[in-house]
Order: structure tokens, then sequence, then C-alpha cells
């Protein structure tokens, strides 16, 4: 009498399976997760240049700001008519983070 061929998977292939499948997920899932978060920080700063952009316009419109504008005006227009918006350094000296710098900042926060 033949005998029949078993049918299935032996313990030591489903093992090696999952054991290449981890392999995979080792590798695949942090940068799908650094991508993800790479993608949400160019929105949040697209977002951030479009809310700038269009104070900035309005500015413009309503003859608040204009061609002679200085960085203080522009700094201080920001500052009173975005609510998102910090104002960090007097153009000389401490910035925001403690570092030196000769220039004054806009940062945004939540």
């Amino acid at each position: 009498m033949l005998s029949k061929s078993p049918s299935g998977f032996s313990l030591a292939e489903l093992l090696i399976s999952l054991l290449i499948l981890g392999e995979i997920a080792t590798f695949t899932i942090p940068k799908i997760i650094s991508a993800q978060q790479a993608q949400q920080s160019k929105s949040v700063a697209k977002a951030a240049v479009g809310l700038m952009a269009g104070a900035l316009q309005k500015g413009i419109a309503e003859g608040s700001l204009n061609d002679s504008s200085s960085g203080n005006d522009i700094r201080q227009y920001f500052s009173s008519n975005i609510n998102s918006v910090k104002v960090c350094g007097d153009g000389i000296g401490q910035g925001c983070w403690g570092g030196a710098w000769n220039t004054h900042a806009i940062v945004l926060h939540n």
C-alpha cells in the first residue's frame, strides 16, 4: 500500500517563515513611521507659511505694511495679528533657544 505524502507545513517551516516576516518588519516599520512624521512636519510648515503669507498680504492690503516697512514693523504686525506666533530675540544677543544670533525670529507655537 502506498502512503500519502503529508499535507500542510511542518512547525519548522512555519517558524522560519515567521522569522523572515519579522526581519522584514524590523526594517520597514521604522522607515514608514519616519516618513509619516516627515510628511506631517512638512504639512505643518506649509500651513505656517500660508498663514504668514496671508497675514503679510492682509497687512499690505490694509496699509499697515509696505515696501519700506522695517523688520520691527513686520515683527510687530505678526505678533499682534497671528495668535500662534511668538517673537523672539532683540536683534542682537540671545535668541529663543539661548543661542547667540544677530537677527529676529518668529517662532510658531501652539
